[in-house]
């Protein structure tokens, strides 16, 4: 697919829980280190997804999440402040390709929230993530259409 042309071949995973769908994305996939501007390849991954996404009609929560790892950000004054503009950025670009606004919310959450305790190596990269969640039940049909848009974007 045009994500493997990319160089895109891992750092995206869907789940579904009782909340809704969810869909993280690691943030060397989105963002420069330090940053909340989205970068290209961030760009052609949401703009897959945006359809997709935009087809459930459902509510879309975004959370921007960092590492464990001790140091300020540079241009920031702290990780709550770049988690929270990593999910509006997400979310304003969204918006961009015709997502409801009134859909959409963005939360930051720092380092609250790790996928992986500090002692695991993949914790450097995999708690630094971009999480959308489409809440509320998400049908048999509408995950289909967003595991096909993310197999797409993923799969030569």
């Amino acid at each position: 697919g045009a994500l493997t042309a990319a160089g895109i071949t891992k750092g995206v995973s869907i789940t579904q829980d009782e909340h809704g769908l969810t869909i993280v994305v690691v943030n060397d996939l989105v963002f420069n280190a330090d940053r909340a501007e989205v970068l290209p390849a961030g760009q052609h991954l949401l703009d897959i997804l945006a359809p997709a996404l935009a087809a459930t009609g459902h509510r879309i929560r975004v959370e921007g999440h960092t590492n464990q790892v001790k140091v300020k950000p540079k241009f920031y004054p702290s990780e709550w402040e770049l988690s929270s503009a990593r999910a509006s950025s997400v979310v304003r670009y969204l918006v961009a390709k015709g997502l409801n606004p009134d859909n959409m919310s963005a939360e930051g959450l720092a380092d609250t929230q790790p996928l992986y305790p500090e002692t695991d190596p993949r914790a450097v990269d995999q708690n630094r993530r971009v999480a959308i969640v489409v809440q509320s039940s998400v049908t048999d049909a509408q995950r289909s259409l967003l595991s096909k848009a993310l197999q797409s974007a993923t799969n030569a």
